[in-house]
């Protein structure tokens, strides 16, 4: 759920501790823990009612099935294979240089593991990806970021601000005035247009008039309102996490619209409509309820940060710390395994082979790191590449919102001249450019030079309107985008259209569904999708050969720390297929410790997701045919950690 301001809980749940290695633990973190361990029993119990036949493939590393049916609780344990791996240099090859293809390629250079190597391929001229920040001249300030441009200080977040300092962009890490302690950002709705305070609006006098709904919606704040629908859940997860998830995951299946009409009092399509508008994006109440809940949770935050220069200053400084740097203008177009899959056979030659655009022969690695988001994946040949169902319907199926930038810059800077937003913030309205996001790294840059103003930031069916008047060649064009911006802004800010027209310079607007290179903004799992589809995300395919990450493929999706908790989980899973356990001891001494949302201690669960993205063709088959036989669904019970 895009809101247009996440604020912090007013009695957020107690912080979770691991109770392995007393590690603090997000609420999404052991969601996703918990999903993984429901979907591998089900698995790995109609696993081991299958006989062994002549290609046991890594089945045999199973305990005897006497010891089954294995539990949530009680999963097989890691078992250490008797037979070391004889092989002993690597070649990879990472697909994609966004930040999860950029912080796999830090950790191999960092970790310098003797024999392994790695080629690097990028489809287009930029590396990146969504962390892109359009200049428009190379003076001090003169840019916006056209993507991910802002980051919340909560301990989710520690990845990132670890990536900061290893790299020095910590240097360049500024405040970021979200909304504490910012003056006069403006709220226009229902033509009623005024100003945000500590005592404005008073939502109990009805401020904007709006009379098509009732007073249960118009005399009430909006987002009070969805405090009070989700307060129960959090408080279920505060009191006993185990019951407060199992109550969660009963309303699993509901957008947050149809949570709101069959269990709640506000069931009015009016007033429905009402809530989004003010807490949301246009549509965005079609997405998960359950979802929109773990995210008030773990990302609510008082104090945020931005990056001095744009956030491109991150993957420019990771590039220039990495030994094999990213070959630009690399399309890759089809991924696919070669040889048998006996992955821990000696002798038996085992790749995966990787075509590039325009190349005459394919290229041939032993693992492949495969990084785009999942609509560039779909243009991929992967028929060869040994996927299961999951990761096909995951692949076809994820929703990516969309998401719509617009910055123009200005002479001068009007809205603090003029308007007295001097401290940066967010104005809002029911009109077309939704979102406006007063820059907070310009604040002292003068009154009379030229300033950018990120006039218009939507989401979801805002971003695809508003998109439908963005060129690839923006500001070419555009002519009907910057009147409509003007009139907007003007509109917003009670200023003369005739004072802020003359100030107008140039724009530059970004539609992320228009970028072949991204195929969309964030992924935005709908209802029962992250339950369904996250353990398969997660899991190997290409008999333990292909590995995926990016956003999409972590708990803390839609933010930059998901890319990178992704790309650590994937290059762990490679020195676990491999049993390359002091490689593996050297990545957790040098990264930190693995991602929360990955277990992999012996009886945690990464050893069966690489065992079961390693299954030969036919024990896959076999699994995929009993699992749509077998009754959909098991009750929703799991031990979880203690609080704090």
């Amino acid at each position: 759920m895009a809101f247009a301001e996440i604020r912090p809980l007013a009695n957020p749940p107690k912080r979770l501790k691991d109770p392995e290695d007393g590690r603090e633990l997000t609420y999404r973190a052991l969601w996703a823990r918990l999903l993984v361990r429901d979907q591998l029993v089900r698995e790995v119990n109609i696993l081991q009612s299958f006989p062994l036949d002549e290609s046991p493939d890594r089945l045999g590393e199973l305990p005897p099935t006497g010891l089954s049916p294995w539990t949530r609780d009680n999963l097989p344990p890691r078992l250490i294979p008797e037979e070391t791996i004889v092989k002993k240099g690597f070649k990879l090859c990472i697909v994609g240089a966004g930040m999860a293809g950029l912080y796999i390629a830090l950790i191999l250079d960092t970790l310098d593991i003797p024999g392994i190597s790695f080629d690097f391929f990028e489809a287009s001229d930029r590396i990146g990806g969504r962390c892109f920040t359009h200049e428009f001249s190379k003076i001090p300030h003169d840019y916006y970021d056209v993507g991910a441009m802002r980051f919340p200080d909560i301990p989710v977040m520690a990845r990132t601000f670890d990536l900061f300092d290893r790299t020095g962009t910590d240097a360049n890490k500024i405040p970021y005035y979200y909304s504490n302690g910012t003056v006069n950002c403006p709220m226009l709705f229902n033509d009623v247009r005024l100003l945000k305070s500590t005592d404005s609006p008073k939502w109990s006098t009805n401020p904007f008039n709006v009379d098509g709904v009732s007073d249960i919606y118009a005399r009430k704040d909006p987002d009070s309102i969805m405090k009070e629908v989700m307060k129960d859940y959090v408080k279920e997860l505060n009191d006993d996490p185990e019951k407060g998830f199992q109550k969660l995951m009963g309303v699993d299946n509901y957008s947050i619209r149809e949570y709101l009409r069959t269990n709640t009092i506000y069931t009015d399509y009016q007033g429905i409509e009402y809530l989004e508008t003010f807490t949301g994006s246009t549509a965005s109440f079609n997405s998960s309820f359950s979802e929109a809940v773990i995210e008030a949770i773990d990302f609510a935050a008082k104090d945020w940060w931005c990056i001095e220069g744009g956030v491109e200053v991150i993957a420019r400084n990771v590039w220039k710390k990495l030994r094999t740097k990213p070959q630009v203008k690399k399309k890759v177009t089809r991924i696919a395994r070669d040889g048998p899959t006996l992955p821990r056979v000696r002798g038996v030659p085992i790749s995966m082979s990787v075509n590039i655009e325009g190349a005459d022969e394919a290229l041939r690695y032993d693992t492949v790191f495969c990084t785009p988001t999942l609509g560039c994946m779909q243009k991929m040949d992967l028929r060869d590449a040994q996927l299961n169902w999951g990761q096909k319907s995951a692949i076809r199926g994820l929703t990516y919102g969309p998401a719509t930038k617009v910055a123009i810059k200005f002479s001068r800077p009007w809205w603090i001249t003029d308007c007295g937003i001097t401290s940066a913030g967010i104005g809002s309205t029911d009109e077309l450019i939704r979102t406006c996001v007063y820059p907070s790294y310009n604040l002292h840059d003068g009154n009379q030079n030229p300033t950018v103003l990120l006039c218009s930031y939507c989401w979801t069916q805002d971003a695809l309107r508003l998109g439908s008047l963005v060129r690839p060649d923006s500001p070419n064009g555009e002519d009907e985008l910057k009147e409509v911006m003007l009139q907007g802004l003007a509109r917003m800010h009670n200023i003369s259209y005739d004072v802020i027209k003359p100030l107008y310079v140039t724009h530059h607007a970004w539609n992320w569904y228009q970028d072949p290179n991204t195929m969309g903004a964030y992924a935005s799992f709908g209802p029962a999708d992250f339950s369904t589809l996250y353990p398969y995300l997660t899991r190997p395919a290409g008999g333990g050969l292909l590995h995926f990450a990016g956003e999409a493929m972590s708990a803390h999706h839609a933010w930059i720390v998901g890319a990178l908790e992704s790309g650590y989980r994937a290059v762990s899973a490679f020195f676990d297929h491999f049993g390359l356990w002091e490689a593996k001891q050297k990545l957790e001494a040098e990264f930190g410790p693995p991602p929360p949302e990955l277990e992999v201690g012996d009886k945690g669960t990464e050893h069966l997701q690489t065992l079961l993205g390693s299954l030969s063709d036919k024990q896959r088959e076999r699994l995929e045919a009993a699992m749509f036989e077998q009754e959909a669904g098991t009750p929703f019970h799991r031990s979880v950690p203690q609080r704090q």
